[in-house]
């Protein structure tokens, strides 16, 4: 999930403006505006260019990465296997045959009942995201 308020904080950091975000990664102002806001989520081609020009990996805008302190909400225990895949411009099916095969060390499949089921630890996975990225 994108969080605008990583977005906000990474810019600032950098001394970087929505315009000049735009300018460098060519997405409209108010596109950019509105993920500023968060009132939009970029797709996972635009969160890759909003990162390269902050200079940041992509997992700094994606993930929660404000302290615990300020959460207002508890920690995710289980990333959906749709944003996995969005995330590393996978297919679904792809992740879960991995996940079955036990290829990735950030999460796992077991079958019960002739049905799968899948677990993605989220903090085992943007660690694994920022080796690749």
């Amino acid at each position: 999930m994108f969080v605008a308020e990583n977005l906000r904080k990474h810019a600032a950091a950098r001394g970087l403006t929505q315009i000049d975000i735009c300018r460098i990664t060519g997405i409209p102002k108010p596109a950019m505006s509105n993920y500023f806001n968060g009132h939009n989520e970029p797709s996972i081609k635009r969160v890759k260019a909003i990162a390269e020009a902050l200079d940041v990996p992509m997992s700094a805008l994606v993930k929660d990465d404000i302290p615990s302190k300020n959460r207002k909400s508890p920690r995710l225990k289980n990333l959906p296997l749709r944003e996995a895949a969005m995330l590393m411009g996978k297919t679904v099916q792809f992740v879960k045959e991995a996940l079955q095969q036990g290829l990735f060390p950030w999460g796992f499949a077991v079958k019960i009942d002739d049905e799968w089921q899948y677990h993605i630890s989220p903090k085992a996975f943007f660690e694994y995201l920022k080796t690749i990225s």
